[in-house]
């Protein structure tokens, strides 16, 4: 079964010339007409929560009840990765249907770094997609792993687990693909501008976002 939408999110802040704070709004393919039920219309933390960073904990915390489960959620990442964020980036923060955490910076239209379950976030000029295989994963020896394509124009990779490679001025590593189940597992897969000094800091918050490392806080 996978989570309804009151349990997921697609955020996305224009980052300010300020420090956090930072006003978020829904992602603009994930606004939907309401319906005046709550499984539907709601988000984890609501239509517009606030960001907050400090160090390497990103929280993003309610505005208020309406529309919102919890209070505030939060997560970690590298410090180094915050420390890159300029005025006018733009981040994008999305939690699955399978509790996956994808985020993406991207800096005068073009990706800067994409980390964890992206492939329904925009990352251009990238294209990421699962694509069916039947790697098996040893904790998981009963469900075929997916493997993860990369497509920049007419270049193409596809990696498996643990592979790592370039494609199109990007480094990419994979930790898994998508693995079925019920109601699965996301990808977790990094994404990197190579002319950026970003490598350590993107495999680092990788590292801290791997599994389900949203901490969650009530009312």
């Amino acid at each position: 079964m996978v989570m309804p939408n009151c349990g997921c999110f697609d955020y996305v802040v224009t980052v300010p010339g300020n420090s956090p704070p930072w006003q978020a709004q829904q992602h603009p393919e994930d606004v939907q007409e309401l319906r005046g039920d709550h499984l539907f219309d709601g988000r984890l933390v609501g239509p517009s929560p606030t960001v907050e960073i400090s160090g390497g904990v990103v929280t993003l915390r309610a505005t208020g009840r309406e529309r919102a489960q919890l209070a505030a959620v939060s997560f970690e990442l590298d410090t180094r990765l915050m420390a890159l964020l300029e005025g006018s980036d733009v981040l994008r923060v999305m939690r699955t249907p399978s509790a996956g955490l994808g985020l993406s910076i991207t800096r005068n239209n073009r990706l800067l770094v994409a980390i964890g379950a992206i492939t329904n976030l925009t990352l251009h000029p990238l294209s990421v997609r699962n694509v069916r295989g039947s790697i098996a994963r040893r904790s998981w020896p009963s469900r075929d792993e997916m493997r993860v394509e990369f497509r920049v124009n007419d270049e193409t990779r596809t990696l498996s687990s643990g592979d790592e490679g370039t494609i199109g001025g990007y480094g990419v590593l994979v930790w898994n693909g998508w693995m079925d189940g019920t109601p699965g597992t996301d990808e977790h897969v990094a994404v990197y501008l190579l002319q950026e000094p970003v490598r350590e800091a993107v495999i680092g918050s990788a590292e801290l976002l791997s599994g389900e490392k949203l901490r969650l806080i009530k009312w």
